[in-house]
């Protein structure tokens, strides 16, 4: 007899995996293919963004886990520079550290294809269709950030389809574990995962007990990491969390541009909110839809904040996949219970509102890719009537390809796209993946006998070439306001190096349009009196405390 506690049929069809499923996955893994892993040769193209992946793991290495607080997301900014290290050494990691971190975002896109496949009715007539044009979103709108989130809700949604006790509290342990790990990963993505899927499993509770073992899971794990480890130490992220509220303001764009997507991505989010609605059990009572329902709620919430913090080509889609997700369950739950012609999305007004809210922030946001793989997800969820046959499928999955690979930053990216791969047996130096100014300010900071690195560039690929930890807590002091500045200057004083990055060419340096030396005049004044000496080459200057430099 089944536990109506536990019927997965609430939520998504019980049936097994067919081939199908295959087939999406497939679709994913070639998108993923070109989307995550063109690296080029290996080479840093972007040493602001890239450069995060390398600025942390020093002061870790050299044991300053708690003195350097404030690490720019998360775990998710040393932990796979760590395991690459150990890989190949800390000298030879940039390679396999970009490698990691393109499999953290196979992994992320593989879960959110796992999840969205759970409210795709299996044996529907354009099964296939939809799965494909799933597949095509998840190598666009999620990330290694989103990683250990995702992992929470499918682990959350495998709770809700466990019939057996020892499947449910295998999977409730690794909820558990898997929660509370991402509480450190990512600070914002732990928040979400706590309000998100902390409220699914508490409303969960309400008709299964047995959720409260995963909480207990929970609680205690994190106890665990933030007691009994330096690294996830608690001081720690309270510190960081406290930093990141106080100085997440600053990001906030106040131009029309970015004002009209904020407005515009909240088309997508308010309908998938009436979506749930509509989708609420009727008459209403405790159940696996309705824990999802809050979960998906809250999911949506937090991620469109994330998302029109800075309401940019890059963080707007981090608002898109959960209104996806929303539109995708609402209509599983709709279609089970004979109500499917109320989904929201099957008015051709309303629908033609989403696909041209989706079009103009494609134009807008001046980075059409990842608004065409949206607008196809959108266009092919009505699948009561044929949306779009094959070959118009292919088409348009071809067009985001070609879109992709456009917009790839690897200089002739169909030539060198892969050339990485033959390197991967023996990587290279670090100094050689990095351009012949950072290579030389590596060597400058490195002679003088300096024993960390400050730098206004923000370019952390700095401190993986030299190997050095910040001279700060702010690992990058762009991530700082003016509030911080005098205990930026006090930590400075402290570690006294013999040489600064005074400044660089590259766009890091001036982000939103204001210089660093603008942001901290009190700290360029202590620089300009400290370090009088300049010696510039390629894109970066430094400054010295004598001519010896």
């Amino acid at each position: 007899m089944p536990n109506p506690s536990t019927d997965a049929t609430n939520f998504a069809d019980a049936a097994p995996a067919r081939s199908v499923r295959w087939l999406g996955l497939f679709a994913l893994f070639a998108f993923a293919f070109v989307s995550f892993f063109t690296l080029g040769p290996g080479t840093i193209v972007d040493p602001f963004h890239q450069g995060e992946f390398f600025a942390t793991l020093p002061g870790m290495l050299h044991g300053q886990a708690s003195e350097h607080a404030f690490t720019i997301h998360g775990a998710l900014d040393f932990l796979p520079a760590w395991a690459a290290t150990y890989l190949s050494g800390l000298n030879n990691n940039f390679l396999y550290t970009q490698v990691a971190y393109a499999l953290c975002n196979l992994g992320a896109a593989l879960l959110f294809y796992l999840i969205a496949s759970l409210f795709v009715q299996r044996s529907g007539k354009y099964e296939l269709l939809t799965l494909i044009a799933v597949a095509v979103v998840s190598s666009q709108l999620v990330g290694y950030r989103d990683l250990c989130l995702l992992l929470s809700i499918y682990l959350f949604l495998l709770c809700l389809r466990a019939n057996r006790s020892s499947d449910f509290f295998i999977r409730a342990t690794l909820l558990g574990v898997a929660a509370a790990f991402n509480m450190f990963w990512s600070y914002d993505r732990g928040i979400t995962g706590f309000g998100a899927v902390g409220l699914g499993v508490f409303l969960a509770s309400f008709y299964d007990r047995r959720f409260i073992y995963a909480m207990v899971i929970f609680i205690g794990t994190f106890l665990v990491l933030s007691l009994m480890t330096e690294v996830f130490s608690l001081s720690d992220y309270l510190r960081n969390f406290d930093f990141l509220l106080s100085t997440s303001s600053q990001w906030t764009y106040h131009s029309p541009r970015f004002i009209i997507q904020s407005a515009l991505l909240t088309i997508p989010t308010v309908l998938a909110y009436y979506a749930l609605f509509k989708a609420l059990p009727k008459p209403f009572r405790f159940s696996p839809a309705f824990a999802v329902i809050g979960l998906l709620a809250v999911l949506m919430l937090v991620l469109y904040k994330v998302a029109t913090n800075r309401a940019d080509f890059i963080h707007v889609p981090m608002g898109m996949w959960a209104p996806l997700l929303s539109f995708l369950f609402s209509y599983d739950q709709l279609r089970k219970a004979g109500r499917k012609q109320e989904f929201v999305l099957l008015k051709k007004p309303v629908a033609m509102i989403v696909v041209g809210a989706m079009l103009l922030l494609g134009l807008i946001g001046k980075n059409p890719m990842p608004f065409f793989a949206v607008l196809l997800g959108l266009v092919l969820i009505g699948n009561n009537r044929k949306p779009l046959g094959y070959m118009a499928l292919i088409a348009l999955s071809g067009l985001l390809a070609a879109f992709t690979l456009y917009k790839s930053p690897v200089p002739n990216v169909l030539a060198n796209g892969y050339k990485w791969l033959p390197h991967m047996a023996s990587p290279p130096q670090n100094d050689l993946l990095v351009s012949e100014g950072a290579r030389w300010a590596a060597s400058q900071i490195k002679e003088s006998g300096s024993q960390c690195v400050f730098d206004l560039s923000n370019n952390g690929i700095i401190n993986g070439v030299t190997g050095l930890p910040a001279c700060t807590k702010y690992i990058y002091p762009v991530y700082a306001t003016r509030v911080y500045e005098q205990d930026m200057i006090s930590d400075l004083k402290k570690s006294d190096p013999s040489v600064v990055v005074y400044s660089t060419t590259f766009w890091s340096f001036n982000i939103n349009d204001i210089s660093m030396h603008d942001k901290f005049p009190e700290l360029k004044k202590y620089l300009d009196e400290k370090y009088p000496y300049e010696k510039c080459e390629s894109e970066y200057c430094l400054r010295f405390k004598n001519t010896q430099g």
